[in-house]
């Protein structure tokens, strides 16, 4: 009897949970704002988003493909003839600037912006 009641319980936590993360994702605000403002524990949501967020995620995206066109997202770039010099300066959205030799490697750049950007 006090194992069924125990599962009631975690049942109804669980979908609690799944209605916070619904709230939160439809209010448009980063879980940090979400939980400060409804006097949640971040930890705590970002625990749930984790353990109900394959599901809640899946199912929101399914409807999302369906009735919404996806959103492009662009990256400005400009490009400059370099003066007298070999070299390329590339200012990432960090605010990092990176100057490499025009014959730099590639693989060596890939690796260096993306430990600047904390891609890795």
């Amino acid at each position: 009897m006090a194992e069924t009641a125990r599962k009631k319980a975690q049942a109804r936590n669980r979908a609690w949970w799944a209605e916070q993360i619904t709230k939160c994702e439809a209010s448009g605000m980063t879980l940090v704002a979400y939980a400060k403002e409804n006097g949640l524990r971040l930890g705590s949501l970002y625990r749930w988003k984790t353990v109900l967020g394959r599901t809640i995620t899946a199912k929101r995206e399914i409807v999302k493909a369906e009735t919404e066109p996806r959103a492009l997202k662009f990256l400005e770039v400009s490009v400059e003839q370099p003066r007298s010099s070999n070299r390329v300066e590339i200012v990432t959205p960090r605010g990092w600037t990176v100057r490499v030799e025009v014959n730099a490697d590639n693989g060596a750049l890939s690796r260096v912006l993306d430990l600047v950007e904390g891609r890795r």
